[in-house]
């Protein structure tokens, strides 16, 4: 081959521009933090993704240490599974993914330091297992390898199901007997028992996920309050409570159970989605923390009608004072 032809596999990655929205389901281009993806193999491929220096969302926090969000990292997971399933697998544009589970953990945390310009995340993707159905995909699993500048990070995995649009809205008309509302119907007014920001380490209280924080023998519960006005958690009309929402309840009301919450840092998360998280109806959360475990586990289950919808363990450390690249 001559040596002037550079094949898919050796192209390098952009980073001046993003992905299209429509392939990792976004509505707003901010929220888009995928920049490009090629091939590297059989069911193989590699993504980039530009982490801002500054997000509503993702970047408000008390901390001292000025990090990425690891959860942002775990969303930058979900987009490059759903994008490489429709750019490098095939898969229709109008397929629903429903996630089952969804894992994120950080062996360095010092990679998550914010620099001086946007952090350059690169993902390499395998596409663990698809599961087909009557010839029709049913389920993809995704296992990621993440590197932060060039500094290896940590590791994510997704595994969702696989829909079509026209099924999935038959499916929801079906459990509740109508269609379910959807987020942009949902009223903006939320209760006056809404957590106060700095108990779960943030700024702006658009940004606080869960009400009614209590103590009882041990655990500690709360219900699920977030703003439906936040654009960054509802990026387009949803018809359930979408897991990151969830992920992000489950982080709130770990840092719950610390004294100083802003002195501690995710640096894992594994959660195992049941059903959907009904917009309209109560979600209960109980966090139990582990008594033995460095870094600290933080077990958490999300209810509603005394139904399990989701397990969700979370894994804190203390952040570091300073942190290097």
């Amino acid at each position: 081959m001559s040596p002037d032809i550079i094949t898919e596999q050796d192209r390098e990655l952009r980073v001046d521009r993003t992905v299209e929205r429509r392939l990792v389901h976004r509505s707003a281009i901010a929220e888009v933090f995928l920049t490009d993806s090629r091939t590297t193999g059989a069911g193989r491929y590699t993504t980039a993704a530009q982490l801002p220096l500054f997000h509503a969302h993702f970047s408000d926090f008390t901390a001292s240490a000025s990090a990425f969000d690891p959860l942002l990292l775990l969303e930058c997971c979900r987009q490059a599974g759903t994008h490489g399933a429709h750019a490098h697998l095939g898969v229709p544009l109008d397929t629903v993914f429903l996630v089952r589970e969804a894992d994120i953990a950080i062996s360095d945390t010092a990679s998550l330091l914010v620099g001086a310009d946007p952090g350059v995340l690169h993902l390499d993707t395998s596409v663990a297992q698809q599961r087909t159905r009557a010839g029709k995909l049913r389920g993809l699993e995704f296992d990621f390898d993440l590197s932060i500048d060039g500094r290896h990070t940590g590791a994510g995995r997704f595994a969702v199901d696989c829909v079509d649009a026209e099924t999935y809205r038959g499916l929801r008309h079906a459990q509740r007997g109508q269609h379910p509302p959807t987020s942009k119907q949902m009223p903006l007014a939320r209760p006056d028992t809404v957590a106060e920001p700095h108990l779960v380490a943030r700024r702006n209280p658009d940004n606080v996920v869960i009400a009614d924080a209590g103590r009882r023998e041990g655990r500690y519960t709360a219900r699920l309050a977030p703003s439906f006005g936040n654009r960054s958690l509802y990026d387009h009309a949803y018809d359930h409570h979408p897991g990151m929402v969830l992920a992000e309840a489950a982080r709130q009301i770990s840092l719950l159970t610390k004294e100083d919450p802003t002195a501690h840092l995710i640096t894992g998360l594994s959660a195992r989605f049941a059903r959907f998280a009904e917009l309209d109806a109560p979600v209960a959360l109980t966090a139990t923390p582990s008594t033995t475990d460095i870094p600290q586990r933080i077990a958490v289950v999300a209810e509603q009608d005394d139904a399990r919808i989701a397990g969700i363990d979370v894994e804190l450390r203390r952040a570091p004072k300073e942190v290097s690249r």
